[in-house]
């Protein structure tokens, strides 16, 4: 018995002990808190809940699946925290050189700060961006840094910290800088805070690098008018759906050439742009010389025509005729193109505008010079990319990548017009759309896991006459994705059948 009551009281002193100690930020001193272990905030989790978020985390990035590029920040702005003195300009962060970097001090100690640094990046409305990892530079010196912190939003308003070290200090920083892993996140803003080093009372910003899909590697998808050829670009790599009267499934095409954008057309010719700009026309065994600089090309479906958008939004257009490109610049500025069926029609379209534009070919013909047609839009639409489906059908993805379907009206004096209150959203959402001529429109799932096809038959059944196929490239997540949700559910897509893609 008295061994017993021994054995209990001391347990019972253990379990005071350690309650005395569970709250790091309230009772750990500064120096012990220097010893504190970086810890993103994903990992921490109760124990019971660990061993299944580790071997979640291990699938989700695992080594032997492909690394993600740095996004593009052209045209983000940077932005810091007021209260203390800073020295150096935001733009350093974003800069590429780890040598010029942007610091202040932050008031207050690492327990209880009343100031800490913060810088907040703005990728732009319509450039978000599905981030996995950030990549925080300070000075490369082994400095360790409190109150490290890294959040990620869509709107700015409503944050999610994927890093945190809390009051403590981080791991000595070296040449790879602190790294942040997540799940694939849409992302707008990201801020990033970091208090004092060990080493003097300052926080240093180095560079700032985010990796994940941008505007111009995320997912975008090419189905040919007839229906038969469907084209996914992701990654710089473009991936063909294959065997489709089987079971939907893809094979990458090979090649030397990182293709940022492809088009298709009816005869399975495609149009692509490469990672430097260099436009190549013609079939993927075969792709001829280059043929020009553009950031976006796109093509008839009859592969009649030719046109694309450059860097600096100039807008080219060409006849196809024997395989011969001879560009031609238009009076018209976008930064995306679209051509319809039989290349009689284009769509000029500039992010965030409340409208876009329409050239007839017949005008181009007589005068290329020809001002274009401005299509207004509803208030409540910011179009990001448009697709025909035909020669009249128009599909929209708006800013919110909401699916939107439009009918274009053409006057012989006026121009084209949309059909007076013919807009419908779709309810579903995607990154970027492109339809048939008989109605069936492809999108690239929301979650940049793979593609959704729809049948277009009854817009008020429209979200449930769509099916989801995933895609192999890139790292995948743990979850299938429905597309009558803006989240990823655990329900499986069906597998695409012949008689379902081609009239």
């Amino acid at each position: 018995m008295r061994n017993s009551m021994s054995l209990l009281l001391l347990v019972c002193m253990g379990a005071f002990l350690v309650l005395a100690t569970a709250d790091p930020d309230v009772t750990m001193s500064q120096e012990n808190a220097a010893a504190t272990k970086a810890v993103p905030l994903s990992n921490q989790h109760i124990h019971t809940n660990k061993r299944r978020h580790n071997r979640r985390r291990r699938r989700k990035l695992d080594e032997d699946e492909p690394d993600l590029s740095a996004i593009d920040t052209d045209g983000a702005e940077v932005s810091h925290s007021d209260g203390s003195m800073w020295v150096g300009e935001v733009e350093n962060v974003l800069d590429g050189d780890l040598e010029t970097t942007l610091s202040s001090a932050m008031q207050g100690d690492c327990i209880n700060p009343t100031v800490v640094p913060t810088v907040t990046i703005d990728l732009g409305l319509g450039n978000d961006a599905f981030l996995e990892e950030i990549i925080v530079y300070h000075k490369q010196d082994g400095s360790k840094y409190c109150n490290q912190q890294v959040s990620v939003s869509v709107d700015g308003d409503n944050w999610e910290q994927v890093y945190s070290t809390r009051s403590g200090f981080g791991p000595e920083e070296e040449g790879d800088g602190v790294s942040a892993k997540f799940l694939r996140t849409r992302v707008r803003y990201v801020q990033v805070q970091s208090g004092a080093s060990d080493k003097d009372e300052k926080a240093y910003f180095g560079e700032i690098v985010m990796k994940g899909l941008d505007r111009r590697t995320r997912p975008r998808v090419s189905v040919s008018e007839n229906g038969k050829y469907v084209y996914a670009t992701v990654n710089n790599e473009v991936w063909k759906m294959s065997g489709i009267t089987a079971d939907g499934s893809w094979e990458k095409v090979e090649g030397d050439k990182e293709l940022q954008h492809a088009e298709v057309t009816n005869d399975n010719t495609l149009a692509a742009v490469v990672k430097s700009g260099s436009i190549f026309v013609g079939k993927t065994e075969d792709w001829g010389p280059s043929r020009g600089k553009l950031k976006t090309v796109d093509m008839a479906g009859d592969g009649s025509m030719v046109i694309g958008s450059q860097e600096n939004t100039d807008i080219y257009w060409s006849k196809l005729e024997d395989g011969q490109i001879k560009w031609k610049k238009l009076n018209a500025q976008a930064q995306d193109t679209m051509a319809n069926a039989d290349g009689s029609l284009f769509m000029l379209v500039t992010p965030n505008e409340p409208h876009i534009h329409a050239l007839q070919t017949r005008k181009l013909e007589d005068d290329l010079n020809a001002e274009p047609t401005k299509l207004e839009l509803p208030e409540d639409i910011k179009v990001l990319q448009a697709s025909f489906g035909g020669r009249h059908e128009v599909w929209l993805v708006d800013t919110e990548y909401e699916l939107w379907h439009a009918y274009l009206v053409d006057h012989e004096s006026d121009g084209p017009r949309f059909k007076h209150d013919s807009f419908k959203k779709m309810e579903i959402r995607v990154l970027s759309a492109s339809a048939t001529g008989n109605g069936a429109v492809f999108g690239a799932a929301l979650d940049g896991t793979g593609v959704i096809y729809c049948r277009h038959r009854d817009f008020e059944r429209f979200a449930q006459q769509c099916e989801y196929l995933r895609g192999p490239w890139g790292r995948t997540p743990d979850r299938s994705y429905s597309p009558r949700q803006s989240q990823p559910t655990r329900s499986q897509g069906a597998k695409l059948t012949l008689n379902s893609l081609v009239p």
